[in-house]
């Protein structure tokens, strides 16, 4: 083991001199992390594992040290090579193929929920594409992952980026809010032809409030 990789852990443990026994202090929660899709994950971490440094990494497990709190992102490779202590259901710690299985068990969980959200696996390839609005599609995604849908406007500069890097979507599957005032009020003042693009995403009970929102503007 690398002692430059060993005092990356050891200067966030409460032991601070033997590897070894720093290393206990720490255990793998079960969380992965997909620099591509979790998009609130840390930005200044540019998909670096924090154990050794390599960056560009998509998949990262999250450690936490049981004493202080801490929180640490490591690679796929780097949470077996430098044999993060990882606890069953019992308290029990798992070692060689039992511990590998869990690994791998959590890892193929994550990629399952990825594919099965279409939404965010194409805003996924977007925000990988598009370096331009890569803070605004972050954004987006956020809102989304929170509240279900989209803000009307959010969603017609979405299916514009898509166009513009010819990534072809079914429409019908991105939602769109229309509950609070602020959501209420962009498709009051969203223009014409942007609401025209959003329109395959709304259900007929929302085509009708549009319909009536607008309507009340042109009164009003």
């Amino acid at each position: 083991m690398s002692v430059k990789f060993g005092a990356n852990l050891l200067e966030r443990s409460e032991e601070q001199g033997n590897y070894s026994i720093a290393k206990k202090e720490w255990s793998v929660t079960g969380i992965i992390i997909d620099y591509f899709t979790d998009f609130d994950n840390n930005e200044d971490l540019m998909g670096r594992c924090e154990l050794c440094g390599k960056e560009s990494l998509r998949w990262h497990y999250e450690i936490e040290n049981t004493k202080n709190g801490d929180r640490m992102y490591v690679g796929s490779k780097c949470i077996k090579q430098f044999d993060i202590p990882y606890y069953d259901e019992q308290g029990c710690e798992l070692s060689g193929d039992e511990k590998d299985k869990r690994l791998a068990a959590l890892l193929a969980n994550k990629k399952r929920n990825i594919e099965n959200d279409e939404v965010i696996h194409n805003l996924r390839g977007l925000y990988r594409k598009d370096k331009k609005y890569r803070e605004y599609i972050k954004s987006a995604a956020e809102y989304y992952k929170a509240k279900n849908g989209f803000k009307a406007l959010q969603l017609a500069t979405i299916f514009w980026r898509f166009t513009e890097h010819q990534i072809d979507v079914d429409k019908k599957k991105y939602k769109v809010r229309i509950k609070s005032n602020e959501e209420k009020s962009q498709i009051r003042e969203i223009p014409a032809w942007r609401l025209q693009n959003i329109i395959p995403s709304l259900n007929p009970k929302q085509r009708a409030l549009c319909h009536y929102i607008r309507q009340e503007k042109q009164v009003a």
